[in-house]
């Protein structure tokens, strides 16, 4: 083939005719015509951008190469068509180096699938074929299509990525919206159970920031719509995923430092999974580990899988109460006072535990920002009075001047009823006499406030 050749192909626009043109020529034949693929796709580009350019003048200043390409005849689909030809070319006689300006992402918006460009790579299989898919599959959008690379991978002209941007891309590629072959629409599931190799990828999405948990999907069937979680678990359901691998899986996943939302979505496909109660009771020392995970979504899953072991009453008190220490290190009540309900059962039927929880209630929960936490912390020490050793009775009389109002009485009470020393009434008068001066000197504005 000679250079003229090559560029009436590319004129054509056709790429199938460019695909059988390259089929047979050596590396040393495609070397030769590499120039020639390279300037004609440049110039192509060039036109395009400065057409486009309304403010550029030298968008009149067309190339020899590219009056030849235009021909007499100029239409806008027809020069898409041409780069797409010259965009072959390059992909089969040039160097890395070149190709990587070619991007694969917008074929499957064809008519067809895309065999001519498919075909170039499978006749050539370029050494560089890998490196070429790895710097298409960085940054946020990927340039190329689900596909295409599939194809070349089962073809063999390239092989399966491992990295973390190969396992976004399939979950993307695979959401359930963009699942088609052609114009016919395939079920997540069916694609997985049909190509089993991608069965074994699946456990790096418990891993990896992908979509394929990010969002509650809702209706599914109102959309003809099938999301990660639903495909996994009609899988599970067939026998073709092992359903307690997804269980641990999803379990490890709350482990991760991932974005909040992925976290959330591990925790709704473990509930979707519908754990028996003999498989909740079996990950108890997972749910009390993910209690000192500094998350609220994690910790508020925890508990409500340790309340259903609670349910069936096979609770491990002791390293409950122990574990509860960490829920308090966050902020929202919603959680805290579900500890505080769950720690009142255990110092009910686990009387040697009630130091220890008592303990925890005064090391971690009075310094807890919420009042409504605090008081019912508050009430449960006053409950497992009896029970306070001298340490603990100095912590809460430490801890007495930084407490509500509304719950200093009921530990005034308590520290009175453990033989703590309550401040004498005169000092409280007296400090009093002192300070009321100087709150008369307080600009009137600020005393009203």
């Amino acid at each position: 083939m000679t250079p003229e050749e090559l560029e009436n192909l590319v004129k054509r626009g056709d790429g199938m005719a460019i695909a059988n043109a390259l089929q047979s020529l050596s590396e040393s034949e495609r070397r030769k015509l590499s120039k020639t693929a390279s300037t004609l796709l440049r110039e192509i580009e060039r036109f395009q951008r400065v057409s486009w350019d309304t403010t550029d003048d030298s968008r009149f200043k067309v190339s020899a190469v590219m009056r030849r390409i235009l021909g007499a005849r100029f239409h806008r689909v027809a020069l898409h068509k041409k780069k797409y030809a010259a965009e072959l070319a390059v992909m089969g006689l040039c160097p890395i180096s070149v190709t990587k300006r070619v991007h694969a992402s917008h074929y499957h918006h064809r008519d067809k699938t895309p065999d001519d460009f498919i075909k170039v790579l499978s006749d050539r299989c370029p050494p560089w074929i890998d490196n070429w898919i790895a710097e298409r599959l960085k940054g946020e959008w990927t340039t190329i299509d689900w596909h295409v690379f599939r194809t070349l991978q089962k073809d063999r002209v390239c092989q399966k990525p491992t990295s973390d941007d190969y396992y976004r891309f399939m979950a993307t590629s695979l959401n359930g919206w963009s699942a088609f072959v052609g114009r016919r629409k395939r079920l997540l599931s069916k694609i997985l159970a049909e190509e089993t190799d991608l069965l074994e990828d699946i456990w790096k999405l418990f891993e990896v920031d992908t979509i394929a948990f990010a969002y509650d999907w809702g209706d599914e069937k109102k959309r003809e719509h099938e999301s990660w979680p639903t495909a996994l678990c009609t899988l599970a359901k067939q026998g073709l995923i092992d359903r307690q691998r997804l269980l641990d899986s999803s379990l490890r996943g709350l482990t991760t430092r991932l974005k909040q939302n992925l976290l959330s979505g591990f925790a709704r496909f473990h509930e979707r999974l519908q754990p028996t109660a003999a498989e909740i009771v079996a990950r108890q020392s997972i749910y009390l580990d993910l209690l000192s995970v500094k998350v609220n979504q994690v910790v508020s899953f925890a508990l409500k899988m340790l309340k259903k072991v609670d349910q069936a009453k096979r609770l491990d008190d002791a390293a409950f109460a122990s574990s509860s220490k960490f829920v308090f290190d966050i902020p929202t009540k919603g959680s805290a006072k579900t500890t505080i309900s769950l720690l009142k059962k255990v110092a009910k039927r686990s009387p040697q535990l009630q130091q220890q929880i008592a303990e925890v209630l005064v090391d971690a929960v009075l310094a807890h920002p919420a009042s409504d936490v605090v008081e019912a912390a508050v009430e449960l020490i006053g409950a497992l009075r009896d029970a306070l050793e001298p340490s603990t009775v100095e912590a809460l009389q430490d801890a007495l001047p930084d407490l509500p109002a509304t719950v200093q009485p009921l530990v005034r009470e308590i520290l009175g009823d453990a033989g703590a020393d309550a401040p004498p009434a005169e000092e409280v008068g007296a400090s009093f006499a002192e300070l009321k001066p100087a709150a008369l000197e307080v600009p009137k504005k600020w005393r009203v406030l």
